[in-house]
């Protein structure tokens, strides 16, 4: 049937590509408990409010199409927290911030701007799905490939002056926190890239970590201001919630028109706004990630020292952020899986950076003071076996 169909150019020759770069011919040491700081999800829960709302859950609500097909009374809450005016639009999406990533990129771009050689900039490395994304949408990406260990707000302002020097539209996208490194940059910085970007450009602000830092830093705040801005944020990191897959974003004007046609019925299932409304009211939030980034930053700094301690290179990076990024020796990934430490290969993020390999690692940080520990001493493992074969 596809051979058929393919005859017709109906089937798009797209080979999705892995999202994780992860060696499978590595084989951990199934003695060693395994100690998980790959994936993004957050080590310290979720808000207990969600408990209370799943009680609400009736079989009419798993029944029934939602009562709030374009999650309308999320939108306001949103807003709420954020400041937003009302001509504002915020949008939801069922597949997290990456699902509504997608649609921009797939869904708003016209095929005649593609062909009139329109382009995916960034300051790399950065989340590497937005190269994925990106071919998926069969948009050219070109990223800038500054030298890893410059501070992310150096990364940006190179950013800054590409766009102001540049001839052709793009459509700009930063991650802030990025990803991999967990650094952030500064509102004003924020505000410059937008205003270098506000004539020819869509400029798009992942914030997926977004919530590991203060609202003051948003750009859901330059949403509400320019019309070419859109940020995105979702609750599957610091928020605690992963698996409800809720993604959302802010923007306004001419862009928000554009997208009231592609937003989709019933994006978000009853049950997944049952845990929206539990958790995005801005008092629950108020009281939750204070707590939240305290936790992450004290992990963090006893983990970097651990690390640091080892021989490990670590980089700047945003303490109250849950990832870091970590460069020890060649095989540095590989090591941590033999001895059962999963984490997130820098070889994952070379589509956005060249020189990233296998001698980077993203960690999540762990929670527990006894999984730093004892990641501690598997390291000395690998450090006393390196010792030994080096001798």
């Amino acid at each position: 049937m596809s051979e058929k169909l393919a005859q017709y150019n109906i089937i798009y020759k797209f080979k999705r590509a892995d999202d994780y770069a992860s060696d499978k011919k590595v084989q951990p040491d199934e003695s060693l408990r395994n100690i998980d700081c790959g994936l993004g999800s957050s080590p310290f829960g979720y808000p207990p409010e969600v408990d209370t709302a799943l009680q609400n859950i009736t079989p009419s609500l798993l029944n029934e199409y939602p009562n709030d097909p374009y999650s309308e009374s999320l939108s306001h809450l949103v807003k709420d927290r954020f400041h937003l005016k009302k001509s504002t639009s915020v949008f939801f999406g069922g597949a997290g911030s990456y699902g509504l990533l997608a649609s921009l990129l797939s869904d708003m771009v016209k095929v005649g701007a593609i062909v009139n050689g329109i382009e995916v900039v960034g300051a790399g490395p950065q989340f590497t799905n937005i190269k994925i994304l990106s071919q998926r949408a069969q948009i050219p990406y070109h990223p800038l490939t500054p030298d890893i260990g410059l501070p992310y707000e150096e990364k940006i302002d190179m950013l800054i002056k590409n766009r102001e020097r540049a001839y052709n539209p793009a459509i700009v996208y930063i991650d802030n926190p990025n990803n991999p490194t967990g650094a952030t940059v500064c509102f004003n910085t924020l505000c410059e890239l937008s205003e270098a970007t506000a004539k020819k450009d869509l400029l798009i602000i992942d914030e997926a970590y977004g919530d590991a830092v203060p609202d003051e830093s948003s750009a859901f705040r330059l949403a509400d201001i320019y019309p070419h801005v859109v940020a995105l944020r979702s609750i599957s990191k610091t928020v605690g919630l992963a698996s409800p897959r809720l993604g959302y974003m802010a923007m306004s004007g001419y862009t928000a028109k554009a997208y009231e046609n592609l937003q989709l019925v019933f994006s978000l299932d009853s049950l997944t706004q049952l845990i929206g409304h539990a958790v995005l009211q801005p008092e629950v939030l108020a009281s939750f990630l204070p707590k939240v980034r305290e936790m992450t930053t004290q992990a963090k700094c006893s983990f970097t020292q651990m690390l640091n301690t080892h021989g490990v290179e670590t980089f700047s990076t945003q303490p109250s952020v849950s990832i870091l990024l970590a460069r020890a020796n060649q095989n540095f990934f590989e090591n941590l899986k033999q001895i059962n430490i999963c984490t997130e290969s820098g070889a994952t993020f070379k589509p956005t950076h060249p020189a990233m390999d296998c001698s980077y690692v993203r960690f999540r940080i762990p929670a527990d003071q006894k999984d730093i520990t004892e990641i501690g001493d598997r390291l000395e493992m690998i450090s006393q076996h390196n010792s030994v074969n080096n001798g």
